[in-house]
């Protein structure tokens, strides 16, 4: 022990710097931010793929009933296709001489699980 030198503290005296308890905190409080800041890019990346899907499925479906307008209105009846990753079906309604109904679904598998739309076109005699 050294002589004259105080060695011990006073219970209530002021101490500068941080305690370990509030550097682990901080360090808690910083890592929740940062892992929600990590998911922002995730997100993101997972709604504009999404989005890319969906723009391409529609093409697909515009595009087959694109190709039902090509055929005579006898010709246009319910079947079902293949193109790629997708498959679309339709359904014909109104089967007459006057017009169809044609209602097809483009169905596919995403990141997300099974997804589908739908797409709808009137066909009426005159457009042949």
């Amino acid at each position: 022990m050294a002589y004259g030198r105080k060695t011990c503290r006073k219970p209530f005296e002021r101490r500068l710097g941080f305690t370990l308890v509030e550097v682990l905190i901080s360090l808690v409080i910083l890592v929740i931010i940062l892992m929600g800041l990590a998911i922002v890019p995730i997100m993101t990346t997972q709604l504009l793929s999404d989005s890319t899907e969906r723009e391409r499925a529609i093409l697909v479906g515009v595009g087959m009933l694109d190709a039902l307008e090509g055929y005579p209105l006898s010709g246009i009846v319910a079947s079902s296709d293949e193109q790629g990753e997708f498959t679309l079906s339709w359904n014909v309604s109104g089967n007459n001489s006057i017009g169809k109904s044609v209602s097809l679904d483009v169905m596919w598998i995403s990141i997300k699980g099974p997804k589908a739309i739908s797409l709808n076109r009137q066909y009426a005699s005159g457009d042949q």
